[in-house]
């Protein structure tokens, strides 16, 4: 089967299934946002007391132990309280706060998004501060807490120190006066090294890069594209998923013929000629004329003469179409064959329980006039089950089919006998889609 051919059976003849779901797809992208408020965005940047990255992988850690301050629900909660504005924290900290690195360097953007932009500004800014002053809090108590330490220790020694200085100058004998001479030189000793490492952390803590606020959230705020149009789209591709996905299958389950290449293929016969424009309809009058079948006739008469056909029977799969002017077009133009009009045979039930009979003439594979060929008049959609009734009548009355003749049908309806797959003697007919 031909990619062409697919594409027709599943877009051509389910195209309405494949609109519907297209279409529910899209209103249901819609739907989803009919609530939809506009979102703004504030973004602040700023840099954290770390030195400048090498790589990208040291600039994303740096990201990530910004966004892990940045997201907590705490500080946003506090950050919150001093602007004085009422959010849920946890959504907000959750949904719409985000860090990212610029490039590879130690430069971070954070952004929030809010419905309102100056809240959307001043929460940007907030968050940033509290950054920075949790960030220092974490970095930099560690040192401040070895410094007062040492403050208080060499505080301690100052003061024992001056506690000797007064004793010495009370001292009256030279051996008191020296022991304590030597101890206060040990007190200066001791108080001389916690200087010394005071003066140590004070610089490590100088040279240290500074965590600041390098460029603040500045009205107005951004306004965010919404989710709208991605959804639709997304919606409308799942829509169109679901009904290939369904027509497929109804595919699978009904084949359907659609085309001449695939009604030849369907029939094991030839596609005569097709004809352009809607046939002749009981009750109707307007049909073909002569111009639109004379590729028909032409071929009709080839094929006669090469099975060896005298007589050619035209049936209709649609039994609401009229065949009488194509029969008579066909007829005036044949020179070797005379041509008629076959209706499928179908079991008559006289009454219930009656045995079925069929028509004789459909018995019968020569006639009067010599051997009988049977030319198939079908629209160019049908499904493979109509053609059932077609292959039980040619093998019970042993007429050679000669080939189809099809034709665009507007409707694209086949009235095909109703339960011909089950009670074939039923005399009733049941309109289908082709």
């Amino acid at each position: 089967m031909e990619l062409g051919e697919v594409i027709g059976r599943i877009f051509g003849r389910h195209k309405k299934l494949i609109a519907a779901l297209v279409l529910a797809g899209l209103l249901a992208g819609f739907a989803i946002h009919l609530d939809d408020a506009p979102r703004y965005s504030a973004s602040a940047r700023l840099v954290l007391d770390t030195s400048d990255p090498e790589d990208q992988a040291q600039s994303g850690v740096i990201a990530d132990t910004t966004r892990a301050i940045a997201s907590g629900p705490s500080l946003v909660r506090e950050a919150l309280a001093t602007i004085g504005v009422r959010r849920d924290a946890t959504e907000l900290a959750r949904r719409h706060v985000s860090v990212q690195a610029l490039g590879s360097s130690g430069v971070m953007q954070l952004s929030v998004t809010d419905s309102d932009p100056e809240v959307a500004v001043a929460l940007a800014n907030a968050i940033a501060e509290s950054v920075i002053r949790t960030r220092l809090q974490v970095t930099a108590g560690e040192a401040a807490s070895v410094v007062r330490s040492l403050d208080k220790q060499i505080t301690l020694f100052q003061q024992q120190i001056s506690d000797l200085d007064a004793r010495i100058d009370q001292a009256g004998g030279a051996a008191a006066s020296g022991q304590l001479v030597r101890r206060r030189e040990a007190l200066e000793q001791r108080m001389s090294q916690l200087e010394s490492e005071r003066a140590s952390v004070q610089t490590t803590r100088a040279l240290r890069p500074k965590a600041d606020v390098l460029d603040a959230a500045s009205p107005p705020a951004q306004q965010l594209p919404g989710r709208r149009l991605p959804d639709l789209v997304l919606g409308g591709l799942l829509g169109l998923l679901l009904g290939v996905g369904a027509a497929a299958m109804v595919e699978s389950l009904r084949p359907t013929l659609v085309g001449r290449t695939a009604i030849a293929r369907g029939t094991e016969a030839p596609v005569l000629a097709e004809l352009v424009g809607p046939p002749q309809r009981r009750g109707h009058r307007h049909g073909w004329v002569a111009a639109d079948v004379a590729e028909a006739a032409m071929h009709v008469e080839l094929v006669a003469v090469a099975a060896g056909v005298q007589q050619v029977r035209l049936m209709a799969l649609d039994r609401q179409v009229d065949l009488s002017n194509l029969v008579q077009i066909l007829g005036d133009s044949l020179k070797t064959a005379t041509v008629q009009q076959a209706d499928m045979p179908t079991a008559r039930r006289r009454r219930p329980g009656a045995r079925a009979e069929l028509e004789p003439e459909a018995l019968q594979s020569e006639g009067e006039g010599g051997r009988i060929g049977l030319v198939l008049v079908a629209p160019t959609v049908l499904k493979l089950a109509d053609l059932d009734p077609v292959k039980d009548f040619l093998t019970i009355s042993g007429w050679p089919l000669l080939g189809v003749i099809v034709y665009q049908s507007p409707r694209r309806k086949a009235l095909v006998p109703g339960g011909q797959r089950s009670t074939r003697s039923q005399d009733t007919y049941t309109e289908v889609d082709a």
